[in-house]
């Protein structure tokens, strides 16, 4: 219902009446009244002539009375009409002000948010999504701590980071997980080693040979097992010839011939420059999801505008 209030000198009248609420046929009216004639008002809306004319039609008839003076061109406002005018002129201005002001309210988030994040999300995903989030509300102040994944988990549960990424499925009750991202976990080998002239071996070849694996809080390492188990498989017996922290370090390493190693996709995409070879291993295939992870209780405003961002379909 339409509750229209006016005054009439000292007067005070309040005129009510049950009227469906369709902005359209609202702002077919106004646009009409400013413009004076329906084909501006249709241009200026988008619309068929027709079209506009019916909408001014049908308000006038749920209200009961004319607006428009159709003979006279311009079209003119009838003594209702001139009347009403003002009144709906400021209804739609207060209510497109209102929205305007609803949908900016995320710009003025202002302050801090911590985010941890396991090596290769820290490294290849978040960043981006931090520097998009910072594009829409300047104002905020992001941290990015780089762990392994059971480092975020803890610096999740100790409440100094809100939002973490993880590439391996945490069984955490308190933690929420949700699929941001895909990735593979792939075996690579130095440019020059035997394998990379053969793109694809067994399983079983890889048994003694010396490896560079990442530390046991990696998800790149954690993702692997549980893919292999998956399989019903497991790695041969080999030798550990290093272990490192990062996946940059486990390329470099690969690199220089310390070993093979199981490898991000997305790490090894980012280093084309490295004498590196990827090397398919027949029937095994390593896909895995990269995960969002917070506390399951309510999160600060900031914190819901990134997750908001950071799970909304890619285009």
């Amino acid at each position: 219902m339409i509750r229209m209030e006016y005054t009439d000198g000292n007067k005070y009248a309040r005129l009510s009446w049950r009227v469906p609420m369709d902005l359209d046929q609202l702002r077919a009216f106004v646009e009409t009244a400013r413009l004076g004639s329906f084909s501006a008002a249709a241009l200026a809306l988008g619309l068929t002539q027709p079209g506009i004319s019916r909408q001014v039609k049908q308000l006038e008839i749920e209200l009961g009375f004319a607006l428009i003076n159709r003979e006279q061109r311009p079209v003119t406002l009838t003594s209702a009409g001139e009347e009403l005018i003002s009144c709906v002129e400021s209804m739609l201005g207060e209510l497109d002000s209102t929205i305007q002001r609803l949908r900016a309210g995320e710009s003025e988030l202002a302050g801090p948010i911590r985010v941890a994040a396991s090596t290769i999300p820290g490294e290849f995903l978040v960043p981006g999504l931090l520097a998009a989030f910072t594009a829409r509300h300047p104002r905020v102040c992001p941290s990015l701590v780089v762990t392994d994944s059971a480092g975020v988990v803890e610096e999740l549960l100790a409440g100094r980071a809100e939002v973490g990424f993880t590439g391996a499925m945490m069984a955490q009750r308190r933690l929420q997980l949700d699929p941001v991202a895909e990735d593979e976990i792939v075996l690579v080998v130095p440019a020059n080693h035997p394998f990379a002239a053969k793109g694809m071996i067994e399983l079983a070849e890889l048994a003694g040979l010396p490896f560079v694996e990442r530390g046991s809080g990696s998800g790149t390492l954690e993702s692997l097992k549980s893919l292999l188990a998956r399989e019903g498989l497991s790695l041969p017996q080999h030798r550990v010839a290093m272990v490192v922290a990062t996946s940059q370090s486990q390329l470099m390493a690969i690199e220089t011939g310390v070993g093979l190693g199981f490898v991000s996709s997305l790490a090894l995409d980012s280093r084309p420059s490295l004498k590196l070879a990827r090397v398919t291993v027949e029937g095994l295939s390593l896909k895995r999801t990269l995960y969002l992870a917070h506390e399951r209780h309510s999160l600060s405003p900031i914190a819901q505008a990134f997750v908001r961002l950071s799970l909304a379909p890619k285009e």
